[in-house]
This record gives C-alpha cells, structure tokens and sequence, in this order.
C-alpha cells in the first residue's frame, strides 16, 4: 500500500541547521529508498495512491546525495586536525576559513566537517547523550557582536530577556558550550560582515577573539564568499591559504562541477 507523507508529525519543520534540533535531525538522517514498483503496478494504482507515489520518489531524489570531492576532503582533514592541535594548544590556537566564489559547495563542505565531528563524537562517547560537539550558526547581514551572540543562542534554545547584553548573552552561551562539550563552531556567510562600520569592525573581532578559539578551547571554522572576504579581514590572522581548483569533470554543457572552494588556516 503506498500512502503519501503529509508531515504530519512537522518533519520538515527542523531542516535549519541553525537549530540543535535541525542540525541533529540532519546529523542522525537516514535515507530510506522508495520501492520501485514495476510498470503494470504502478499503473494499476489509483489516482491518489499514484500521486503520493510519485511524491514519494520525488522526494528522495530532492535529498541528493553528497559526493565527496578533493575540497570536501580537504576541508574535513584539515578541520579535524585543527580540533586535535587545539585540544592540546595553551595559546595560538587556530581556526579554518573556507572561501571561494558562489555555489562552489562551501556550506556543504562546512556541513559535511560538522557532520564527520559529530558522528565521530557519538561513537566514541554513546553515553553522553547531551553533549553538543558541533554548532553552527549563519551570520545575519550588518550583523553585530550582539547579533552573533544571540544566534549562539538561538541554536541553543536558550530563554532570554529583551534587557539582556552582550555579556550576559556571551556568558550564558559559554557556560552551555563548556557544560555540552562544544568541539566544533561553524559560522556560516561571514561576507555579511562589513568592517567598514564599527559594528562590523566590532563583530569581525568578536568571531577572531578568544570567544570562539580560547574560550572554548576548540576549532572555529567561518566561511564566506571570496569576493567580499576581504571585508572581514580581521578574522584572517596567521593565515595560510590552500587553494583547490575547479573539479576537472565537465556536463553537457561545458561547466566544470562545483568544487573552487578554498581552506584558510588561520
């Protein structure tokens, strides 16, 4: 019997990996192939029941699947070293820039890391159910120190006051990260960082200041559009750069597959 998925119980209500609930929901999926019915079959069915077979099908060829190229490669190697590096590190601790033009994979790269650090995590520690290894969160555009701040917060769910600052903001979002076993902070779209502003210049500080690498004593790994990186050339300190090529493997019409991203170790 072939009945069709009206997400009645919200499942697509928690795709944003900007979430713990979404982002463990993308970390834990996994992805069941529809039945392939035989033509007789298939047309053999009711309208209905064909119309939420199709929809089935459909929906499991939205959910592509993620080939793992050279720069996804890299990025996870080199994330996953870092994590080591900084464990140990008790000053000048490193973080990860991920660069390139768009549509090049760098949210997927970034996602896939997250994704390698959580799973990595879980099986070697089953027991601990509540620790948080990875947090991701996307930068807002003109996005300011308590803006960043706040999208900590958001991902982790926790309540707070109209009247809170920065600092009690910052403080309480720390105490989470320490208390859950943070390994792993991703910020995502840091081009919409403008140092031009002083709000830009502030929250270009914040994500290079000891809020993400010394007090959590782990990796941080931002990324951002190459061509408006340079706005946030305050997060780049001590940075060497590993630049990846295009894939060399072109379709039908000429264009090479994503795959220009570029890591910054800094």
């Amino acid at each position: 019997m072939v009945t069709g998925r009206q997400d009645p119980a919200g499942e697509y209500e928690n795709l944003q990996l900007t979430t713990l609930q979404g982002w463990r929901q993308f970390v834990t999926e996994m992805r069941s192939v529809p039945q392939l019915l035989a033509g007789p079959v298939w047309s053999g069915l009711g309208e209905e029941k064909r119309a939420a077979y199709d929809d089935d099908r459909i929906d499991h060829h939205s959910r592509l699947l993620v080939v793992q190229t050279p720069t996804i490669r890299e990025v996870i190697n080199s994330g996953r070293r870092l994590i080591q590096l900084n464990k140990t590190a008790r000053y000048g601790r490193c973080g990860l820039i991920v660069s390139g033009p768009a549509r090049t994979g760098k949210t997927t790269a970034l996602a896939q890391l997250g994704k390698t650090i959580e799973v990595i995590h879980r099986r070697r520690y089953p027991q601990s159910a509540s620790d948080v290894p990875v947090v991701y969160i996307t930068l807002p555009p003109a996005a300011t120190p308590k803006m960043i701040a706040m999208e900590f917060a958001r991902f982790f769910g926790l309540p707070l006051s109209r009247r809170a600052n920065i600092t009690d903001i910052t403080e309480a979002v720390c105490g989470v990260c320490l208390d859950t076993r943070v390994t792993l902070v991703q910020v995502d779209e840091l081009h919409n960082l403008n140092t031009a502003t002083r709000a830009g210049a502030e929250a270009s500080d914040t994500c290079s200041a000891p809020f993400f690498l010394n007090t959590w004593k782990r990796a941080g790994v931002v990324h951002g559009e190459h061509a408006d990186l340079r706005r946030a050339a305050g997060v780049r300190f001590r940075a060497r750069r590993h630049r990846e090529h295009p894939a060399a493997h072109a379709g039908r019409d000429g264009a090479g597959i994503p795959g220009g991203a570029h890591c910054v170790v800094c």
